[in-house]
């Protein structure tokens, strides 16, 4: 996945964990993210915007 430049280190652990975690699943068909995140505006205090799509 490509990350913007300027995700805080803190908020790629994170991603990379939920990005792991949920390819796992079978069911899991995206994941996808929004807001700052898609902006490339990201700072320390920003809240991630996370988009999980799975079959129903």
């Amino acid at each position: 996945m490509k990350y913007p430049k300027s995700l805080p280190q803190a908020h790629k652990q994170l991603l990379d964990d939920i990005i792991r975690v949920f390819s796992a699943d079978p069911r899991i068909v995206g994941i996808g993210a929004s807001g700052s995140f898609a902006s490339d505006s990201m700072d320390n205090y920003s809240d991630l915007d996370i988009v999980i799509a799975a079959e129903p």
